[in-house]
Parts: C-alpha cells; structure tokens; sequence
C-alpha cells in the first residue's frame, strides 16, 4: 500500500504567496488544498497553470472553498479536508490584505474587516485544526504575518495593529503548543511583489486633515524607494527551506536577508 502523503492547507491561494507555496508544497510531495474564498475555474487558473508548469502532480493540488472570514465555511472545509484524510500536517495561514489609512479616516465597519480576516481568520483556521494535531502530535501552523507586526508603519495603522496581534498570539501558544508536538511560526516578510499593494483598501484620501499631508508624502515616497522586496516565490522558498523542512522550526523567521541584517 503507497504511503499516504503528508497534508497541507494553505488559505488565499488565487494569487501571490499563497500561490507559490502550494506548488512547492506539492513538488515535496504533500496534498495540497488550496483555500479560496469563492472558487471558480476562472479563479483556480493561476495556481492551476503553475502546477503544470512546475510538473507537479495535478492530483496532489486540490483547490477548496475557504473563506476564513466565515465560521461556517471554514468549518466545512477542514471538516472535509479531515475526513477525506484523517490529518493534516502543515496549516499555512496567508490569507490576508491591507487597509491603507490612519484611524481617524477609517470607518469602524472598516477596522472590524480588516481583524476579522487578518486574526480571526488565523484564529478560526488554527481552531479547525488543533484537535486533530493534538490527537496526531504533530504538526506546523505557519502564519504569513509580516514586518509591520514588528514595527509600527505610519497610515498602516490597523494592519500593522492586527499583524501585531498575530504576533502577539503565536508567543503565546507556541510553548504550549510545542509540548504535543505542534509547531507555530510567524513569517514576517517586508514588501512583496504581488497584487497585495493593489488589493489594499484605500480610505478616501479628499477628506485627508492637511496635517496628515507631509507625512503621507514622506510616506508614499519611502514605499517607491524602497528595493527590499521579495518576489512571492522568493518568500515561499524560504517558508519551505527555514519552517517546512525543519524539524523543530523557530517562532520566528524573517525571510528577507536585508531586512534580517536590520
């Protein structure tokens, strides 16, 4: 009898991180799912075209409807995750986006989104798969936090807020968690090539103070500058290299060389 693959989750899988670390999940053997929030064949093409291109095994890549915003979706997914396998050995919680703004333009309905998919979302991911690690002593949750849950961004208030927060939860369960076998990781990389800038959630920068206007400027003009970013296969090579294929793998693991030397 073939020897079952280990199994992984990885959550926002259309594009970026998420995107890459399914395919080289899956170059190492695991079955993959790959979450999304609303999938569709249109929507599967990207990873799906990389899983070809990197001659990987279409079966071990299993795209899955997961919207982490949910309790009820993600309770189904890994309910059927769990029960087509009876495991999983690696939960990768990527998914996530910005809000670009200070807090006295946002919106409380916009605050609350930004938590509820960048921590509850992590929250409710790990909470669907603790048990069956707990039972099987073993396991890696790995959670794509970022640099900004290290230090502070101005007009990145909120998601350097809910970054810090994931920071804040992984000391505190990886102790614990390390005593039945299960390993937490905060992967905090700086800017990423990716449609993630694209994606973020602008406020209506009309109604902008004119105090706020020379930071914003400054601002704006340290993100163009800046020459530290990674491609997302570049970051996802070094989730695998320092956090996948490490036995015992840190709390902590910044995949950026430059910004490591900081």
């Amino acid at each position: 009898m073939a020897e079952q693959p280990r199994v992984a989750v990885v959550t926002g899988t259309n594009s970026g991180v998420g995107l890459s670390l399914s395919v080289l999940l899956a170059k190492d053997g695991f079955q993959v799912f790959a979450g999304m929030r609303g999938v569709s064949s249109e929507k599967s093409a990207p990873l799906h075209a990389a899983v070809a291109e990197a001659g990987v095994d279409v079966s071990l890549v299993e795209t899955i409807e997961l919207d982490v915003n949910s309790d009820e979706s993600v309770t189904q997914a890994f309910e059927a995750i769990l029960q087509k396998t009876g495991r999983v050995d690696v939960l990768v919680n990527n998914a996530g986006y910005s809000i670009f703004g200070s807090v006295e333009q946002l919106g409380m309905d916009a605050i609350q989104a930004q938590f509820n998919t960048n921590v509850y979302g992590v929250i409710r991911c790990q909470k669907a798969v603790l048990g069956a690690m707990r039972q099987q002593r073993s396991g890696k949750i790995i959670n794509i936090s970022s640099v900004g849950g290290v230090w502070g961004q101005p007009f990145n208030d909120v998601y350097c807020a809910s970054k810090f927060a994931i920071e804040g939860l992984a000391e505190s369960q990886a102790p614990l968690f390390r005593t039945f076998g299960v390993y937490v990781t905060n992967v905090q990389p700086g800017g990423i090539k990716t449609n993630f800038a694209t994606n973020a959630k602008l406020p209506d920068m009309s109604a902008l103070a004119p105090e706020y206007a020379p930071a914003l400027q400054s601002t704006f003009a340290a993100y163009k500058g800046s020459t530290a970013s990674q491609t997302p296969e570049e970051v996802a090579q070094q989730v695998m290299d320092q956090v996948v294929r490490v036995e015992a793998p840190p709390l902590k693991v910044q995949p950026n060389a430059a910004i490591a030397a900081v």
